[in-house]
């Protein structure tokens, strides 16, 4: 069989761009945290319902694994529960709206409980990535805990903290605004 440039030059470059991928993770295989679930609230993680039905067997573990906490807490240690002066009905309301607005797939949504879950997909390879998000009402507002974890791999390459600290700033930016 003869391969045509027109075939190899395309096969060449997609060689070269996994070569260069793999070159770089192991430049910095050092810096890989070997974490792929990071939650606001390392004692009582948010817990997936309804994702769960969505993952397979082969995948990460939907359960949160303890051992996890005091790795999160050196390398993450500005991942925590956001307080609200919203209520948590108000709270839920705007985190529904934001999943949605982010291109995220809303899996569940039981404002009763005060739970959304959603699965979040990577632009580039396209991993799914599960979200759940817990408000819960207080004396003078709410408090908002999140978790995100990857299906695959050890690693997240520091993408759940990433999706959690975008989402915090978001949800603090647009809170402020609905309070004015």
């Amino acid at each position: 069989m003869k391969i045509t440039r027109r075939v190899a030059i395309p096969i060449m470059s997609m060689l070269g761009l996994l070569l260069s991928l793999l070159i770089y993770l192991f430049a910095i295989r050092d810096r890989l945290i070997p974490i792929n679930d990071i939650s606001t609230d390392l004692q009582d993680p948010p817990t997936y319902h309804k994702v769960i039905s969505l993952r397979s067997s082969w995948q990460n573990s939907p359960l949160y694994p303890p051992e996890f906490a005091a790795i999160q807490k050196q390398a993450y240690a500005d991942i925590r529960p956001l307080q609200s002066t919203l209520s948590a009905k108000k709270s839920f309301a705007l985190a529904q709206h934001l999943i949605e607005q982010s291109g995220w797939i809303l899996v569940s949504s039981t404002p009763e409980e005060g739970m959304l879950e959603a699965t979040a997909i990577t632009p580039i390879l396209r991993f799914r990535d599960d979200v759940v998000i817990r408000i819960r009402p207080q004396p003078a507002g709410s408090l908002l805990d999140m978790r995100s974890s990857s299906r695959l791999g050890r690693s997240d390459l520091g993408v759940n903290a990433a999706r959690i600290r975008a989402f915090m700033h978001q949800f603090s930016e647009q809170a402020a605004e609905l309070q004015q």
